[in-house]
Formats: C-alpha cells, structure tokens, sequence
C-alpha cells in the first residue's frame, strides 16, 4: 500500500525534472555551452599570464633596486670615509697650528716637536705610572728633564730618553711635583699626580685666596718648569678649619689622555746658548 501511496509523487517529481531539462536545452545548446567553457577557459588562461608577466616585471624590478640600492651604499660609504679623512686632515692641522702658535710665540724656550708613539699605563712597586713614549730621543737633543707641553698647557717631563725616543712622565702621575701659583691671587704650591689620574694642588696657604675657576701656572720655582705654563684651572677647593693647608683640585689645560703630538723644551731656562734649538 505505501508503495502505491508514494507512486504519484514520484511520477511528479519525474515530470517537473523532463520540463527543467527541456527549457535548458532550449535556452543553452551543449555547443554553446562548451564555447562558454573555452571562453572562461581562455580568459582565465590570458588572465593567469597577464599576472605572471606582471610578476616577472616586478622581480625585475626588484633587483634593478637592489642593485641600484646596492650602488648607491657602496658611494656613500666611500663618501664617509672620504669626509671622515678630510674631517681627521682639518683637525691635525688645526692641532698643528696651535702647536706652531705656541712655539712662535715661545721660541726662547728651543721648542722641539714630537709624534706621541704610546701610552704609558702601568705599575712599578709603591706607584703607578702615567706616561708616554715619544719618537724624539737622545738624537734630537733631547735629555732629561725637559719639560713637555702642548699648546694648550703643560704635559709633563722627559724622564728617560733613548738614541731616537724618549718616556715623558705626565704631570698626572703620582710620583709627579710641579711648582705653581694662581695666576689671580699669586697664592703658591705644589701641583701633584694623584694614584687615580687626578691633579690636586697642595700646600697651599690655609689665608690664601684660592676660588673654582682660577687659573693654575708654573711658578718658575726648581730647576726643571720655567715659569708661567698654563697648568690647568681649579675645579674644587679643599678646605679643613684644622688644617695648616688647603688643596685645589685641578683640571689640566692639557687633554693629557688624547695626546697626538707634544712639544719638548730643550732650552727651558731661555737662555742664549740653548736658543739655537728650534721647534721641528
């Protein structure tokens, strides 16, 4: 019975799929619609190589940029050395005119120029050193215990010296003792190396007038500094109400880290037998 019961139905279903198909055959012949497929087909076809032309274009493109990228670093960094040169060129000789300055303006004193070869950083039993070796020596005229400066101020002096290079020992160094003054109030004492790198004056008067800023001199005092080579500038004054001295902390004129080029006094007393040495 249910199969009769569902007989109708289907044979309705039946009818109404024969008139779908028949009013599509109608409407798309199958010969139009394989000419719809190949059309798809070859626009998609022209698409896809349109796209990978394009694609190809463009990783052309992106090595044309690296390239030109690649170029473009390669003359800026030829350009940065190139100013890097010329910048390094600017300062020697501005270094070099000042050191000139100084010596023309002190050629009483026999001013003899040297390279600074290296830098003197260690200990020896009870002290630290803080020097240079210079590439004048012994050759040059150069003796013991001549000073040595910069344009800029007072370096240190020549401890030991050999045929064509000398030690300086720089006024940084512990074992290091130069007679000064304050160029404003006159007060007098010793500038000293300290075991850290510092500079302090000492053995100053506790009355004397000592303020930050003031201007410390050699004061010509000894056998060794002629008077008045800028030192450096007082940075900090020490002061104890117990005390029979007051101390200065000094800041040196002279870059005593960063030395290029010094200048050895071979005559520093200025006398007229010594005055035949010039600056190299």
């Amino acid at each position: 019975m249910r199969r009769r019961e569902w007989l109708p139905l289907g044979l309705l279903v039946l009818a109404v799929l024969l008139l779908f198909s028949n009013r599509l055959e109608h409407r798309f012949s199958p010969r139009e619609w394989l000419s719809r497929l190949s059309a798809a087909g070859q626009a998609a076809s022209t698409t896809l190589l349109h796209n990978l032309g394009n694609a190809g274009v463009f990783f052309q493109n992106l090595d044309r940029l690296r390239e030109e990228n690649r170029l473009l670093k390669s003359k800026v960094d030829d350009l940065t050395v190139q100013v890097a040169t010329l910048q390094e060129v600017a300062r020697e000789n501005e270094l070099l005119r000042a050191e000139m300055g100084f010596a023309s303006s002190h050629s009483v004193y026999g001013l003899r120029g040297a390279d600074v070869t290296s830098k003197v950083v260690g200990s020896e039993p009870g002290s630290l050193i803080r020097a240079l070796v210079i590439d004048s020596g012994r050759d040059a005229g150069l003796l013991p215990d001549m000073p040595v400066v910069t344009g800029r101020g007072l370096v240190g002096r020549v401890i030991e010296v050999n045929p064509t290079s000398a030690k300086v020992m720089l006024i940084n160094d512990p074992r290091s003792s130069v007679a000064a003054l304050v160029q404003r109030s006159r007060a007098a004492g010793l500038v000293k190396g300290q075991v850290d790198g510092s500079i302090i004056m000492d053995e100053i008067g506790r009355d004397e007038d000592v303020q930050v800023g003031d201007i410390v001199l050699t004061s010509g005092l000894g056998e060794v500094f002629p008077k008045g080579i800028v030192i450096g500038q007082v940075s900090e004054v020490l002061r104890n109400d117990t005390a029979m001295y007051q101390r200065a902390v000094i800041n040196p004129s002279a870059n005593l880290d960063s030395l290029e080029v010094v200048l050895i006094m071979t005559n520093p007393r200025g006398d007229a037998a010594g005055a035949g040495n010039g600056a190299r």
